[in-house]
């Protein structure tokens, strides 16, 4: 039976033992696809220094071809993962508004939940505790910073917002109450009592002395332009 990696370290690390023999070599009975996904996929994450973190650069990439990249840092017994607000610091130089909307915030604390991952100041972070596993939070968070990067895409197809949108993203913001598309004959509104008054028509003049006004007012106006052209 062919010995794993961490038996042929084990035995490679035991100074209490020697080689008394010739090593020889063969092939390794295991080629399954899963052995080498395994290998392939630990390659495909490199760990770095960076100051007070350890920098996980992922294979996963912004929509712009830029890997997704992860710190980590122990606290108090827990490794703390992070994306350090490079997540939303891509999403926020992608558009010209000066905050995220309403409806991006909502996107963004729905990706985190689903994901378990928590959003504190701009940043994706989950906590790595003993007995949890590294590998899984990474993923947890990568997941997370792909999903939010990936709003991109959602706004990009919506670069014309229409005015009703843009005024229900300014009340929510401030937390005004209104209905959105309210029923024929009602009227929304902020006043005291929650509403417009609806405005009154414009009188409309008729009889004798308001065609009299008509004709002297298309007179006063003939006159005007004549001087205009003399």
């Amino acid at each position: 039976m062919p010995q794993t990696d961490d038996e042929f370290a084990a035995i490679m690390e035991d100074a209490t033992k020697r080689i008394g023999d010739d090593v020889t070599w063969g092939e390794d009975e295991d080629h399954s696809p899963a052995r080498e996904f395994r290998v392939g996929v630990g390659a495909m994450f490199t760990c770095s220094e960076h100051g007070d973190y350890q920098r996980i650069r992922t294979p996963y990439l912004y929509p712009d071809g830029d890997n997704i990249d992860l710190f980590c840092k122990v606290e108090g017994g827990a490794v703390t993962v992070s994306d350090l607000a490079e997540t939303t610091g891509w999403l926020r130089m992608q558009s010209t508004a000066a905050r995220r909307s309403p409806k991006q915030r909502r996107l963004i604390e729905d990706a985190c939940v689903t994901h378990g991952v928590e959003f504190y100041r701009g940043m994706l972070q989950a906590r790595c505790r003993p007995g949890d596993e590294l590998a899984q939070v990474v993923t947890r968070v990568a997941q997370a910073a792909l999903r939010v990067s990936d709003l991109w895409f959602t706004f990009r197809t919506q670069s014309v917002q229409s005015v009703a949108d843009e005024v229900a993203d300014f009340l929510t913001e401030r937390e005004f109450g209104f209905e959105r598309a309210p029923e024929a004959g009602r009227t929304v509104g902020t006043g005291l009592d929650g509403r417009f008054p609806r405005p009154h028509p414009v009188p409309q003049l008729s009889g004798p002395g308001a065609e009299h006004r008509d004709q002297c007012g298309s007179a006063r106006r003939l006159r005007a332009r004549a001087g205009v052209l003399a």
